[in-house]
């Protein structure tokens, strides 16, 4: 698993994938995990341990 956090600066109201850069970023980081047998997360940037913690990382 690959696990990415994308974050603006507090207040924008705008989402990331309304940044052309970040919806590129993500495209990539997608194609090269399926590409190495991963899975790509995605994540609020408020994303804690509990967040984390669901994820089946590790388990296997």
């Amino acid at each position: 698993m690959i696990a990415t956090v994308v974050s603006v600066p507090g207040g924008v109201p705008l989402a990331f994938t309304e940044i052309d850069y970040y919806v590129a970023l993500v495209n990539g980081a997608t194609g090269a995990a399926i590409e190495r047998g991963y899975a790509l997360v995605l994540a609020p940037s408020t994303a804690g341990a509990e967040t984390w913690g669901r994820l089946p990382a590790g388990r296997g």
